[in-house]
């Protein structure tokens, strides 16, 4: 199983090129996975599959997002729904529950570092920090796959309303 961590290899690489005279090495992020991963992507689909139902859609036709992963192991990704409702006070801390809860629910957030296992084609975000707590310290595993500039994850059953359902992002790269 070939398991890479991009923090720890990053930095190799970095050190490497400050050598200067060094010969062209045959670096992994020259090319494949790794380079193809990192960047800023945005949102262009999400769908929940629930069995053999029909693909349902999180947060809507419109929801928004953006990904990004750096060449040195950082993630970081956030969901919306982009016409929550605001809140009537311009002070965040002044949200009323029904205020806070559309808010809640209507976006979703997380960071920490990541890992690709190239042969698997999973990356692994390991979370340092969520918008769901239950979800801090855990390993989120992603398959991934390329078409053209659009990286597709797709997660194995998450439980949400009681029912499990496999997620699947379409995202497109837009740095």
């Amino acid at each position: 199983m070939k398991v890479r961590n991009i923090s720890v290899f990053g930095v190799v690489v970095v050190s490497v090129a400050c050598l200067g005279d060094v010969e062209e090495s045959s670096s992994a992020l020259d090319e494949g996975t790794a380079v193809q991963l990192v960047g800023a992507w945005s949102l262009d689909h999400w769908e929940a599959q629930v069995g053999s139902e029909s693909p349902t859609l999180p947060f809507g036709p419109d929801a928004a997002g953006r990904i990004m992963y750096d060449g040195v192991g950082n993630m970081a990704v956030q969901l919306l729904v982009p016409d929550r409702p605001t809140f009537a006070s311009s002070d965040w801390t002044e949200g009323t529950p029904a205020e806070v809860e559309a808010a809640f629910e209507g976006f979703f957030s997380y960071y920490g570092d990541y890992t690709l296992d190239e042969e698997a084609n999973t990356v692994t975000h390991h979370l340092e920090a969520a918008l769901f707590p239950n979800w801090i310290g855990t390993q989120q595993v992603r398959t991934y796959r390329f078409e053209g500039d659009t990286l597709v994850l797709s997660t194995p059953p998450l439980v949400g309303q009681g029912m499990e359902a496999i997620h699947t992002l379409r995202w497109v790269k837009i740095r």
